[in-house]
């Protein structure tokens, strides 16, 4: 059996509009509204592969019963549609809203090595940087 999703796909705005806190800076909502559109304009994709390990990093605010914020480190491959492909660390703020998680802050907080080959050990010690690195297998 196939199917077929035929709703139209939403628009940067209308994912902004489900995924953002109230409390994003309104500066980050219209720069990610902005690069998204830019990305379909140029008919480009930017995607961050899982087919390579990863290495992540969190830390959560609030009580250990109901936690209402918490911060996540991603060091990840990611590759452009133009076949470049480069380590990039983003730390991602998610908070607890309208009882859901909403994105509140993301930041491009280091730029590795290129390619898409795992990190050597020598790597990890230079890029990786802080404590509480996790590995992630390839999927």
């Amino acid at each position: 059996m196939l199917l077929y999703d035929v709703r139209a796909e939403p628009g940067p705005a209308e994912i902004a509009d489900a995924l953002a806190a109230r409390s994003m800076r309104e500066d980050l909502r219209r720069y990610l509204i902005e690069d998204r559109e830019q990305l379909i304009q140029a008919e480009r994709q930017r995607r961050r592969r899982t087919d390579v390990e990863a290495w992540i990093r969190s830390a959560v605010d609030g009580p250990d019963e109901a936690p209402d914020k918490v911060d996540v480190e991603l060091a990840s491959v990611t590759t452009l549609a133009e076949g470049l492909s480069y380590w990039d660390t983003r730390r991602y703020v998610v908070v607890w809203e309208d009882e859901g998680w909403r994105l509140q802050d993301t930041i491009l907080s280091n730029t590795g090595p290129g390619g898409d080959q795992p990190l050597t050990s020598q790597q990890r010690r230079d890029y990786l940087t802080g404590t509480g690195w996790r590995r992630i297998p390839p999927a």
